[in-house]
């Protein structure tokens, strides 16, 4: 449990390098604009670049997580308790002692 809250900071920080380096790569268009009303043409088009670039980064895990939460089987518990299938429960309590699942 303690792990799941530390990569809460993890992600956290892995986002703000992310950003820095997006940031870094882009540097050449944002620096036309002297300020932020001045930016227009190559520099929006460098701003709509890295929110994508961003976002798009920042949803690979989600991604990850969210496929091995659909893949990942339930547990006998769950199938005897929840879903009320005693049978399959039995079945999957075989598969786990047997070493098969």
């Amino acid at each position: 449990m303690g792990s799941v809250f530390a990569m809460q900071g993890i992600g956290q920080f892995a986002a703000g390098i992310m950003a820095l380096i997006v940031t870094q790569g882009f540097k050449q268009s944002l620096s036309s604009a002297r300020t932020v009303a001045d930016c227009d043409g190559v520099c929006n088009l460098a701003m709509d670049k890295m929110w994508r670039v961003i976002i798009g980064f920042g949803a690979v895990p989600g991604c990850i997580a969210l496929y091995y939460r659909l893949t990942i089987p339930e547990t006998p518990r769950y199938t005897f308790d929840v879903a009320r299938d005693v049978e399959q429960a039995g079945e999957d309590a075989k598969a786990y002692i047997q070493g098969k699942s």
